[in-house]
């Protein structure tokens, strides 16, 4: 259920950006995502539903950006790069996933919830990095 809510994330956002643009909806998802991942620790004497409800918005908004990057990195290719440049973005989004599965995995059983922690850099650093996007437009 946490997971999948992310589709509808993307579909949401799909729809957003037709009215605000990606590069806004992905920044909204950005700091979504990274302000639930920084708050989740702290919930650890937090009711289930607590828990629950906080890990639904962190999977609605985690998966909602991958598919703005995607049309922002469509809209800015030349035209006949645009195959290859989604193929590089999406390999290294899944190799940043993998890891990231495995950094938490790992670290788990040493830190529990503060392992959250360890993903907070990758919203951090998108939002840093998107700011020329929202500038731009």
């Amino acid at each position: 259920m946490i997971i999948g809510i992310g589709a509808l994330g993307c579909i949401l956002g799909g729809n957003a950006s037709q009215k605000i643009g990606s590069a806004r909806v992905a920044w909204a998802a950005l700091i979504t995502s990274g302000l639930t991942c920084f708050i989740y620790p702290f919930l650890d004497e937090a009711p289930t539903f607590v828990k629950i409800i906080t890990l639904l918005i962190w999977g609605f908004s985690v998966v909602a950006d991958s598919s703005q990057f995607s049309a922002m990195s469509a809209k800015a290719c030349p035209p006949h790069l645009v195959g290859t440049a989604l193929t590089i973005q999406n390999s290294i989004g899944f190799l940043i996933t993998i890891l990231s599965i495995w950094c938490v995995t790992f670290a788990f059983p040493y830190i529990g919830n503060k392992v959250a922690w360890i993903l907070l850099p990758g919203p951090v650093l998108g939002l840093i990095f998107m700011r020329s996007l929202l500038r731009a437009r």
